[in-house]
């Protein structure tokens, strides 16, 4: 495995013990084990030049570059820093306030935690205050490379509402869920800016069908999720649009 960016780094579990933005040109590390998409190995060696994982493997058939920095943690796990898909907040903050404030906030706390990379996740509000909150986020998305300081990266933005079921609707308002409309969905995607990822929406609502070919057309992954569709007519749903099936049994009936 080599040639990896750190920008999707191997983390150790407990990150918040190392530092990666000190100013290091080599870095072995020695982990007890380290787990990669293919493999586990067992007492591991993670070489870092620069800001490249360079090569993994066993521990014994490394050597230490001179000038290097050995950083002994055999009784920690290292593996590749996690990607959360739907979050809405962290460390008391939510991504719905959109403020670099509070999203340098939650992007600090998960980074504690091994998490990487995050979708930024908004909860059914009014419309303009979702635009408002994808504005930010979309602001924040725009410079968050701007600094050395450790924290998670966000990837994109996850739109969970205000296309859902009343029925289904779990947390989320009652007062500001409405009908699937391509129109407003437009507005949201203007608002992010190039980063939407992702649209969680109840396929049987009136209006879901445009909806979601608008969405599919804008490059965004369509999530059934807060639906009163059963699970066994997924396969209907789906042919009634474009969309792929993802995160189904979120709010869901069986």
């Amino acid at each position: 495995m080599t040639g990896v960016p750190i920008g999707a780094p191997v983390l150790f579990c407990a990150a918040k013990y190392f530092r990666y933005d000190v100013a290091m040109s080599t870095i072995l590390m020695h982990a007890g084990r380290a787990l990669t998409p293919t493999t586990e190995i067992t007492d591991a060696g993670i070489l870092i030049r620069e800001d490249t994982i360079e090569a993994i493997g066993p521990r014994s058939g490394m050597t230490l570059p001179a000038g290097g920095l050995e950083i002994r943690a055999t009784n920690m796990t290292a593996v590749p820093g996690f990607m959360d898909l739907h979050i809405h907040g962290a460390g008391g903050h939510d991504v719905m306030a959109g403020t670099g404030a509070a999203l340098r906030a939650i992007t600090r706390k998960v980074s504690e935690y091994g998490t990487t990379s995050i979708v930024a996740t908004t909860l059914t509000a009014s419309t303009d205050q979702t635009l408002r909150a994808v504005e930010g986020i979309a602001r924040y998305i725009a410079q968050q490379h701007e600094t050395d300081e450790p924290r998670a990266e966000i990837l994109g933005i996850h739109f969970e509402g205000p296309f859902i079921s009343k029925e289904r609707r779990g947390v989320h308002p009652s007062e500001w869920i409405q009908l699937p409309s391509a129109e407003t969905l437009s507005r949201f995607l203007k608002a992010a800016m190039g980063s939407a990822r992702i649209l969680t929406i109840a396929p049987e609502l009136l209006g879901a069908a445009p909806c979601i070919d608008a969405a599919r057309e804008a490059g965004l992954v369509v999530s059934m999720g807060h639906s009163t569709t059963p699970c066994v007519r997924f396969p209907t749903a789906i042919r009634a649009s474009s969309a792929p099936c993802s995160l189904p049994r979120r709010s869901m009936r069986s």
